[in-house]
Parts: structure tokens; sequence; C-alpha cells
């Protein structure tokens, strides 16, 4: 829910990725098949969806390669990362299993396959490796395949693998 508007990612095969707002009366896509200068239709799914307040944030993915984020400003859509925008993970992560905003940061969760379970922070201009590979005592790469979800408490970031 973000803007007094409920939002819905979709997907599961090649051209399903889509981004449906409900306004309280109807639905209408804003993402998706290249609508609003998104993503074309080779993505399978949205696999994860926050907001800043301002913003909001979707992360794609399926196959190798797709791990993508990208901004809805409200009117149009920006890649803030993929296929070596703004630096972060490499082409071999498959998905972006989830997103959350907090503390001026957007936090993205990584993972699909074997030593793919990482944790990236977005500043508003670079990423920064958090989470993943042993870094700074968190899982190694034999111990996680995704980061399926991502809670502050307390503030503290908790990654669920």
């Amino acid at each position: 829910y973000f803007g007094g508007n409920l939002y819905a990612g979709l997907g599961n095969t090649a051209g399903d990725a889509e981004i449906w707002r409900w306004n309280g009366t109807a639905w209408t896509k804003i993402g998706g098949d290249n609508i609003n200068a998104g993503w074309t239709t080779v993505y399978e799914a949205v696999t994860g969806l926050t907001n800043d307040g301002t913003n909001l944030y979707a992360g794609l993915g399926s196959t190798a390669g797709d791990s993508e984020v990208w901004m809805w400003n409200g009117s149009s859509w920006s890649k803030i990362r993929g296929d070596s925008v703004n630096g972060g993970w490499d082409t071999t992560i498959e998905t972006v299993r989830s997103l959350k905003h907090f503390g001026g940061n957007l936090y993205a969760g990584l993972g699909d396959t074997a030593g793919d379970a990482e944790v990236w922070r977005w500043n508003g201009s670079a990423w920064t490796k958090i989470g993943g590979d042993a870094l700074s005592g968190s899982w190694t790469a034999n111990q996680g395949d995704a980061v399926n979800s991502l809670l502050f408490n307390d503030g503290k970031l908790y990654a669920g693998t």
C-alpha cells in the first residue's frame, strides 16, 4: 500500500513481470512490457516491492542477469540496479527476493541458487554489500541460497535466508 493505492507485483514465466495499481475502483498496469519507460517483456516476475514515502521500488528476477531494482516516481520507471547500473551485484544473481526501506536507505535481499544469499544497501547513489559471504560475521556462501525476507526492529536489520 502506498500513496492511497494498492500495488500488486505479478509474474511466473517470461513476459509476466508486471505491476498493477488499484485505486479503489479500477486496476491500471503501471509497470512491465515497456510501459512508462520500464522493463521489457523478458522478465519473469516482480519479486519484491517497497516504498520510501515518495517512490515505489520493484525487485525483478528469476533467471541469471534478471536481478534488477527499478524505481517508480509516480509517472515513470528508472533502473537503479542491474546491467552495471550504479554498481552492485554481478549478473549471475537471478532474483531480488526482498526489498525494504529504512533509515534513508533501500535494502535488497538477493538469491535463488547456492551461494547467492546476499544483502545490499542503496544510499541513493551507490550499492554496498552488507551481508552474505561471511561479510561482517554473516552467513557463508554455503549457508544460504536466498534472502527471502528483510525486517527492521529496534534499528536492527534481520534477514531470513
